[in-house]
């Protein structure tokens, strides 16, 4: 059942997680703002997220209140429950259009939202990037589990699509309301369950090859990260065997 934009709701919402991002959530933000300045007023809605954090994030986000132009909210949760537990309060709270989410180090430049958005107008219902270019993960332990698990979802979790986990996507309205509702997992692997729950409802997924740049600053913890990802993988198989996303759409 499609769910109606709220009268003169804002074109597109752009939402952030941010875990411990006091270091670099300022210079997202003051791209963003120079970004959403170039758009009509109340065009553009920003949603911050702070999973939990523990640092002066909430602080230095709310530095910039007066330098969005549109729409500017800050959630602060009470606990660090993951990025997935943080990009689903954005997006369940956000009033646009489209929703968008993308990564607190703004890895992806703001320009590139406007191509997601022009392929969401043209019938997609969700836009994912997949990265492209040479660009290497900081440490020998990231970058083979990146290739490894790009490996494995490309030809057994997600056919067709390696970059999962690639923290550009942009949704329809009613796709990210639907999605977003039943989503169950905490953790950074949410992507693989947002696109297997995805190709169930039968949604329009594109692909966007856009290029991408590793920022230092990174708060993964390979060992511990890699292991929860395998422990919510199982997770999302058992839903999937079991039935359960099929009688959560019911």
């Amino acid at each position: 059942m499609s769910e109606s934009a709220p009268p003169n709701c804002p074109a597109l919402s752009i939402v952030i997680p941010a875990y411990q991002e006091e270091k670099r959530i300022g210079a997202t933000l003051r791209e963003i703002a120079n970004y959403a300045a170039r758009k009509l007023p109340g065009e553009i809605e920003l949603i911050i997220v702070s999973a939990g954090s523990s640092d002066g994030t909430v602080k230095v986000a709310g530095q910039y209140k007066n330098q969005i132009s549109g729409n500017f909210t800050i959630i602060d949760l009470p606990e660090s429950k993951g990025k997935g537990a943080a990009v689903r309060a954005g997006m369940l709270a956000a009033t646009g259009k489209y929703l968008l989410f993308t990564d607190a180090d703004l890895a992806y430049e703001p320009e590139l939202f406007d191509e997601f958005v022009t392929r969401l107008n043209l019938g997609a219902d969700i836009v994912i990037a997949q990265r492209t270019g040479d660009t290497q993960y900081a440490g020998i332990g990231r970058r083979f589990v990146a290739h490894a698990s790009r490996l494995l979802f490309k030809t057994v979790i997600t056919p067709g699509i390696a970059d999962t986990q690639a923290g550009l996507k942009a949704f329809t309205r009613d796709a990210a309301k639907e999605l977003f509702g039943q989503q169950t997992v905490d953790g950074f692997i949410f992507d693989v369950e947002i696109l297997l729950l995805a190709r169930r409802r039968k949604y329009h997924i594109t692909k966007a090859f856009v290029p991408w740049q590793d920022k230092p600053g990174s708060t993964i913890q390979l060992r511990r990260d890699s292991l929860r990802a395998a422990l919510d993988l199982m997770k999302i198989y058992w839903r999937l065997k079991s039935g359960k996303y099929d009688r959560s759409s019911e």
